[in-house]
């Protein structure tokens, strides 16, 4: 898995700071001030992948920035040959379009030869052929193919293969195989379960790859904006608890999240549960940063940039600048001194990341049970009225509900008061069996009472099945973890 364009501790912001006089802006910036922590280049997971979950969740029985390389690339298996092809004059028209039905033709070919090594590596690793093998059409850093299969797992999963990545690099891959895996232990987090995964090429697809079980549901992103304030509310909670039940995990120390030396070169079974190692922070995948230990948070501030001084003449001044105002914020009380927890950052915690997907409804569950089985619903409708043509008017409507199934009996009290101080109080029963229902109204005035019985058609409440994308979290204080997303 490749590494973050912009998984840095928000340093970035504090050098616009700059006046806009200041003649250094006017130079060429070194992008390592933009990335302090040196978390480089990274693949969402995808977008793409969660797109594709979401169409084959509504089609079959079968969570990066959010501006992603794997983003732009979800277009680009559409797009991309008009971007290389099409550029000649117009009399190369007709004969691109011949050239693009005949590469996706290619394409499709190539697809269908992948699978037969696909199929081999589910044989070879136990779970027989495979019921169904789907082209997930991911972004340029991995290609993702869907798979159904059989005994003994009997579920739907994912295989992630790097377009990129070699054995060479199995350290950095072991690296993304432990931290999902890690994280799955914590229900509530809702993060991928790895069932296999092989750090080397010698396998049947002859890559690594890393096996994991598939989410139901659909990205948050594709239905969030469509939705009736109510439901995004429901979901914007879903996603804050989320948010705060994993900063409730505790790390020992700031650093980059990785693999220990235990983590094997490869492994089948039961869904993984792997220990995290916390190295150091990267300047970028080859150059690890010193260490920083774990202080209160404006220590923690200057030892970053009494790094970064000492790594780039360049940026002496502008550092020396940035530690001025962490004083000066400390100073102001904008720091805490006690601020030395660190907790996990998922830094790409994006609407395309979070896949959600609706509950099963209570009302939908007692379809086809018998009716004296159903339950009881009541609506009643209380109108008071004065006796006075130009008087008041009020209509209360109630609504009462028992799934239990067995005779109800329902008492409802109702006061009404007249500024003056005068009450009027009514009581209303509702009594009867699950299928037949007697509702006997005790008001002065006039009420009406009618059985809705079971709306089969009520969607469930939304819950969300999986958090994607787990590739290079860090450790960070707690303050630095709290950068809502933007999408909300």
């Amino acid at each position: 898995m490749a590494t973050s364009e912009n998984s840095s501790l928000e340093t970035s912001n504090m050098v616009q700071q700059d006046p806009p006089n200041d003649t250094v802006m006017d130079e060429q910036v070194d992008t390592t001030i933009s990335d302090p922590l040196g978390t480089g280049s990274h693949d969402s997971e995808d977008e793409n992948t969660a797109q594709a979950e979401k169409d084959s969740d509504a089609g079959s029985s079968f969570g990066g920035a959010e501006t992603s390389d794997d983003k732009s690339d979800g277009s680009s298996n559409a797009g991309s040959k008009g971007d290389h092809e099409g550029k000649g004059d117009g009399s190369d028209a007709e004969s691109n379009a011949g050239d693009d039905e005949d590469e996706s033709d290619e394409e499709e070919e190539s697809f269908e030869s992948y699978s037969l090594k696909v199929a081999q590596l589910c044989r070879d690793l136990g779970y027989g052929e495979p019921l169904k093998i789907e082209d997930m059409k991911a972004g340029g850093f991995h290609k993702i193919v869907g798979l159904s299969v059989g005994a003994p797992l009997g579920s739907d999963l994912i295989l992630r293969i790097p377009k990129w990545m070699d054995d060479s690099e199995s350290a950095d891959f072991l690296d993304q195989v432990a931290i999902p895996s890690y994280f799955s232990n914590y229900d509530f987090l809702h993060g991928p379960k790895i069932v296999a995964y092989d750090s080397t090429e010698n396998n049947a697809l002859g890559a690594l790859y890393v096996l994991q079980e598939r989410f139901a549901g659909v990205p948050a992103g594709e239905v969030f904006y469509t939705r009736p304030l109510a439901e995004k509310l429901q979901i914007t909670t879903l996603v804050a608890e989320t948010l705060t039940k994993l900063e409730s995990i505790r790390l020992e120390k700031p650093g980059r999240l990785g693999a220990t030396s235990s983590l094997a070169p490869k492994y089948i079974g039961s869904p993984l549960a792997a220990e995290l190692n916390i190295g150091p922070y990267r300047f970028s995948p080859l150059h690890e940063m010193p260490v920083v230990e774990k202080q209160p948070l404006r220590g923690f501030f200057i030892s970053l940039f009494e790094i970064l001084k000492q790594r780039d003449n360049y940026l002496e001044d502008k550092c020396d600048r940035l530690i001025e105002i962490t004083k000066e914020m400390e100073s102001a009380g904008f720091i805490r001194t006690t601020d030395t927890e660190c907790v996990p950052w998922h830094w790409d915690f994006s609407s395309n990341n979070i896949m959600v997907h609706r509950q099963e409804s209570t009302k939908a569950a007692v379809v086809g049970m018998p009716a004296s089985n159903k339950g009881c619903q009541h609506s009643v409708k209380v109108k008071f009225e004065d006796g006075d043509p130009q008087g008041t008017r009020n209509t209360i409507h109630v609504e009462v509900e028992d799934n239990s199934g067995r005779n109800c009996s329902h008492k409802i009290e109702i006061a009404i008061e007249h500024s003056p101080g005068k009450k009027y109080r009514h009581t209303i029963n509702l009594t009867g069996s699950a299928d037949t229902d007697n509702h006997i109204a005790n008001t002065p005035f006039d009420s009406t009472s009618q059985d809705q019985g079971i709306d089969n058609s009520m969607p469930g409440p939304w819950s969300v099945s999986g958090v994607i994308d787990w590739d290079d979290v860090l450790s960070v204080p707690l303050v630095l973890a709290r950068k809502p997303p933007s999408w909300l």
